[in-house]
């Protein structure tokens, strides 16, 4: 049997309705692995002091994590997984260098969003694993939505704190009538129909644009709908060059 920790709080635990990536790449990942591999005993925790001879998976948001945390988990003969989904330099507006922080010195294996970090990441000589966002699976939960049967520009999840998730969304909503949903419940319990059109710009080269998942391109498919979405680097690994809103 192989043991496997989520390194995250259980949020779900405390809010059946909690929503966004870190609920998706954490609790909702655990809970399939929980039901589909019976060789794996899978936990969620963030009590780390006693797991040894494991492997611990980090993922967003890393809830406090230090280099204390990574090298006593390391000493304790663990495996280290780092998920980078979403690591943030707030400072830098970019991805953290993870050998300036000391990471990479505990860190086992590394879990990327896309073919462009994982290229970035080669000189580093560890495993990495390409593993892209899926859509929030409790959509499966309402498989005959509505039609939506006009024209509906819908933006769906956090715009971010410059609004770089979606450039141009306040000009946009001057002309033309654009829904905007800041979580998954919300769009539940107000918007859940399919065929709209989702929008998710943002700027060439940007932190978004190089190294933020496909979540939004998950979504748009989740609910059988188009969306007019830039090249990101997470996008073009998916959508053919011929797609006509790329």
């Amino acid at each position: 049997m192989i043991n496997l920790y989520f390194y995250s709080k259980n949020l779900l635990n405390k809010n059946e309705n909690a929503s966004g990536s870190a609920v998706m790449r954490s609790n909702q990942i655990y809970n399939n692995i929980k039901k589909r591999f019976k060789f794996i005993n899978c936990y969620i925790t963030l009590d780390y002091l006693n797991i040894k001879d494991s492997a611990i998976i980090f993922v967003k948001d890393n809830f406090d994590l230090t280099l204390d945390i990574l090298k006593t988990v390391k000493q304790n003969n663990n495996t280290i997984i780092f998920d980078i989904l979403d690591l943030y330099d707030a400072e830098k507006n970019d991805l953290p260098d993870l050998i300036e922080t000391g990471y990479m010195e505990y860190i086992d294996i590394l879990i990327v969003n896309n073919y462009f970090m994982r290229k970035k990441y080669y000189r580093l000589n560890k495993p990495i694993y390409i593993i892209p966002h899926h859509y929030d699976e409790r959509l499966s939960k309402y498989p005959n939505p509505p039609k939506c049967e006009k024209l509906q520009l819908i933006f769906n999840g956090e715009l971010g704190a410059y609004k770089n998730n979606c450039l141009y969304i306040e000009q946009l909503k001057d002309k033309h009538n654009i829904i905007v949903c800041s979580n998954f419940i919300e769009f539940i319990q107000k918007y859940n129909k399919k065929n709209y059109c989702y929008l998710s710009i943002r700027k060439e080269k940007s932190y978004e644009y190089n190294y933020r998942p496909l979540i939004k391109l998950a979504h748009a498919a989740g609910t059988d709908s188009n969306i007019i979405i830039t090249k990101d680097k997470s996008v073009i690994d998916f959508i053919d060059s011929d797609y006509p809103y790329l």
